[in-house]
């Protein structure tokens, strides 16, 4: 009799513990689902223009394969849009895009060069140098949106290149783009000053005269705009794991220096 029931607790136990398993694979599946995969391609290519030319593109691109028709359709028009690519078509082929759109790049850029050796002349041997780099990657996602970014670096053989970084968040319920509804719940004077602050910590501006030291790093904001209609950046805000980012690109409200001026605003 007590062997028994020895062997029914033991059954019990195994059974118990096979639920909880159960439970914790499924709680892991549902965990996964969430999330979206991805895959990535890469392509690359140089050109050169007699004597002394040279043009490099070099593109990355991450992209989704899972995920509703809606949502991928939204998030890959918009990744094709960064390479140039504005004829969207559901059945792309990223690879194939890239290679396209890469190209192309060095089609112009080949005959731009070839423009500026003819007006130097032979004799000038001073190098040129092209190149566009442009990489997508997926920047945040949680179970109700994703956000993409993209980094485009060009140079132009000047004395340095120049970078546009953007971001875009998408929601998984429908693929509809995300921009300052993010922020609906603040009118534009709230979040002039959520910004402000924001730019405070990227300038790392501690003193107690604050407002006068971030307008001696800005440029292009006088006084009055400075105090009641603060520039908001070009690009929309995006969310980030942290909040919502705000990003301004280079120039765009301090000089290149400085960098791209980025804030957070919290929740």
């Amino acid at each position: 009799m007590k062997r028994h029931r020895l062997f029914f607790v033991a059954v019990m136990l195994l059974v118990m513990f096979a639920g909880i398993s159960c439970k914790n694979d499924k709680a892991s599946a549902v965990q996964e689902e969430v999330y979206l995969k991805f895959d990535s391609v890469e392509w690359h290519d140089s050109a050169t223009v007699s004597p002394n030319g040279i043009t490099r593109v070099d593109y990355k691109c991450v992209f989704p394969v899972s995920g509703s028709k809606a949502l991928k359709d939204s998030m890959v028009r918009w990744i094709c849009e960064q390479y140039g690519d504005s004829m969207f078509n559901v059945s792309v082929n990223m690879k194939a895009l890239l290679e396209k759109m890469g190209r192309k790049q060095i089609t112009v850029d080949k005959a731009e060069l070839a423009e500026i050796v003819a007006h130097r002349g032979a004799d000038d041997k001073f190098p040129l140098e092209y190149a566009t780099d442009i990489r997508t990657n997926v920047e945040y996602e949680d179970s109700n949106f994703v956000t993409l970014s993209c980094q485009t670096y060009k140079y132009m053989a000047g004395a340095h290149g120049s970078t546009v970084s953007n971001a875009i968040t998408f929601s998984k319920k429908d693929g509809s783009r995300c921009g300052w509804d993010l922020l609906a719940d603040m009118d534009k004077n709230e979040i002039a000053g959520k910004i402000k602050a924001g730019l405070k910590e990227y300038f790392k501006i501690t003193e107690p005269n604050s407002d006068s030291k971030l307008r001696e790093m800005l440029m292009g904001i006088d006084d009055a705009d400075y105090k009641d209609n603060f520039p908001l950046p070009a690009y929309p805000p995006y969310l980030v794991k942290d909040g919502v980012a705000v990003l301004y690109q280079q120039y765009e409200i301090a000089p290149y220096s400085a960098g791209m001026p980025k804030c957070v605003i919290k929740p």
